[in-house]
């Protein structure tokens, strides 16, 4: 019986002290930057050059992760806790040489891995798409229009979740 009652506690024990982790394939942060840059140069060769970007980022999951030797702020832009469980809302705005305007806002969530030196980002959307010219909607904005190459990004890395 006392075997039974060491095996039980060990087992216990085991079950509690020993967390789970998934691995998780996801799109790098330097991805992303890279798509959004490409979507620059796209609607550039339309004929419209990016005025300005507006980013809007709200803290909405409160999450304490200390950044580790491994992870680099400075390399990734963002600090520590800063970079997980935010939600960012950013705006580009784009004019074209007659003065017609075009933008559109990409939201996403970022987390990060710090033992990894992973930034990632999460839930990409397409949140709105305008043109000052209803002719250029569907070229710049419609099914086919390069924005939505964000929204199927290559998910380049694997993090521990």
């Amino acid at each position: 019986m006392k075997g039974f009652k060491t095996y039980s506690i060990a087992l216990l024990c085991t079950t509690v002290f020993c967390g789970c982790t998934v691995t998780s394939h996801v799109t790098s942060y330097n991805a992303f930057d890279r798509a959004i840059n490409k979507v620059a140069e796209e609607i550039k060769q339309e004929g419209f050059s990016l005025e300005s970007s507006e980013k809007k980022n709200i803290r909405d999951i409160p999450l304490s992760v200390r950044a580790s030797e491994s992870y680099s702020p400075d390399e990734h832009g963002f600090q520590g806790s800063n970079a997980t469980g935010v939600s960012y809302s950013n705006t580009y705005s784009f004019k074209n040489s007659n003065g017609e305007t075009m933008s559109y806002t990409v939201s996403y969530r970022t987390g990060v891995n710090p033992k990894q030196g992973v930034v990632y980002v999460t839930d990409v959307s397409i949140d709105g798409c305008e043109t000052s010219n209803p002719a250029h909607y569907e070229r710049l904005c419609g099914k086919s229009a390069p924005i939505h190459m964000l929204t199927n990004l290559e998910k380049d890395t694997t993090t521990v979740l």
